[in-house]
């Protein structure tokens, strides 16, 4: 918990309908997304400024805002991993624990809303 912050607090993520994100296992190569390896742009938390660590048992990686998310991964990629059963959620978790440059920390989540891409882009639905 970062300044004593609590209840009702959200993150974005891609992930499954189980949960798991888009880095996990299998679906860190059926989405192609391989190439975020050792680029800058989508460091590992323990490489994100403000961040600096592991990712704790308890905690998930997400990102604070749909600016952020939209900074991680193009439409292209959004619409590459839905095809494989991925899609954006708004989760509510209990609290966040570190905020990145690029993503943030937060504790497992009590609430998942998922969240059309083209409400995102802007695109037309």
């Amino acid at each position: 918990m970062i300044n004593g912050e609590q209840n009702n607090m959200f993150i974005y993520r891609v992930e499954d309908e189980f949960g798991n994100g888009c880095y996990r296992n299998k679906a860190y190569w059926v989405n192609r997304i391989k190439h975020h390896d050792f680029n800058p742009k989508y460091p590992q938390p323990r490489e994100d400024k403000g961040i600096n660590r592991y990712v704790k048992e308890n905690e998930f990686c997400g990102f604070k805002d749909l600016t952020q998310l939209k900074q991680w991964f193009n439409l292209k990629e959004i619409k590459r991993m839905r095809k494989n059963g991925y899609t954006i959620h708004k989760i509510e978790v209990e609290a966040i624990t570190a905020y990145g440059q690029k993503q943030c920390l937060a504790l497992i989540p009590k609430l998942r809303i998922k969240i059309d891409e083209n409400m995102i882009f802007n695109l037309p639905v």
